[in-house]
């Protein structure tokens, strides 16, 4: 599945989620920052390990809301599109908010 191809299946997935057309456009903008930060590489062949640093660097250059934003986006990337279960305890956010409210 090459990235169009997920971009395509993240349109349907949020389509099929009811999500409103901001919401829409903010998941899109998320993920495409996302794909720029891996330089196009397949979304599907990212890592854990690639995962969690680009967590981490979002937890370090936005706030708590824009964050969770973000997390929400690739959460939805990952669990619906591409469905990779080996990713959801990272982007879990619950776990997340127990992680930032620790700092």
């Amino acid at each position: 599945m090459n990235n169009r191809k997920v971009y395509n299946a993240l349109e349907h997935a949020i389509e099929k989620d009811g999500k409103s057309k901001g919401t829409y456009r903010e998941y899109f903008a998320n993920v495409r920052y996302l794909d720029n930060y891996f330089n196009n590489k397949n979304l599907k062949k990212i890592t854990k390990d690639e995962l969690n640093e680009y967590i981490v660097y979002l937890d370090k250059k936005y706030s708590k809301t824009t964050y969770n934003n973000h997390v929400a986006a690739i959460r939805c990337l990952y669990k619906k599109v591409i469905k990779r279960e080996d990713l959801q305890e990272l982007l879990n956010l619950k776990r997340i908010r127990e992680r930032m409210t620790c700092r």
